[in-house]
């Protein structure tokens, strides 16, 4: 946040002379878009991680679609979230083991040793609701 702050404070300390700043000449954004654009770029870099990158996709996405998402930088660990489509996640702190699927039946599936399915269920709001795994 403090570098953010610093460099947002240095590009509103530009000369008065300069009608534009030097960085609005990128692609011919102006001077606030660019500003803006660096502001969320650095704030991403520092604080970002899957679920609020799952969620700030979901939040500008229009269409009806289930995703997952996993990255190297974090191992492990998957995001998953839905918009205008079931997703289901199923879970038992038995197995080490979690299924989701945005079909019911795919949750259904036999995986203990009597040939149950996983005991423990949640289902996403189809409004875009994410979740970390």
């Amino acid at each position: 946040r403090a570098l953010c702050a610093d460099l947002a404070a240095e590009l509103a300390d530009a000369p008065a002379h300069r009608t534009r700043h030097p960085l609005a000449a990128v692609d011919g954004w102006a001077a606030e878009t660019m500003r803006a654009f660096v502001h969320h770029a650095v704030r991403g870099f520092l604080h970002a991680d899957l679920y609020d990158a799952l969620a700030e996709a979901l939040s500008r996405a229009h269409g009806s679609f289930g995703l997952q998402v996993h990255c190297t930088l974090e191992p492990g660990v998957v995001a998953l979230g839905c918009k205008g489509q079931p997703m289901g996640i199923a879970f038992s702190a038995d197995q080490p083991l979690v299924l989701f699927g945005s079909e019911a039946s795919a949750l259904q599936v036999a995986v203990t040793a009597s040939g149950r399915p996983l005991t423990t269920k949640l289902d996403l709001d189809e409004t875009g609701e994410v979740v970390r795994v």
